[in-house]
């Protein structure tokens, strides 16, 4: 339900945010969110002693990234 969530908040702001900052920055920073949280899972994983709730939060974080991004493409090429 949490990776269903994160799709739908990302479908419905991923238009605000194409219409306000364009092409190039949206790419920008959505691709960031999405490098970040994708290296900080590869580089630190899930780690002993790490807060339990701290990994979910690092995979929708990069699924929202990734989900906002595909759906700006896909607006922008229609």
């Amino acid at each position: 339900m949490a990776s269903s969530g994160a799709d739908i908040l990302a479908f419905a702001i991923s238009g605000f945010i194409y219409t306000y900052l364009g092409m190039r920055v949206s790419t920008i920073i959505l691709f960031s969110v999405s490098m970040i949280g994708g290296l900080t899972i590869i580089f630190f994983g899930y780690i002993e002693g790490m807060p339990c709730d701290l990994f979910p939060v690092l995979v929708l974080g990069t699924k929202f990234g990734v989900s906002c991004m595909f759906n700006i493409v896909y607006i922008a090429n229609a």
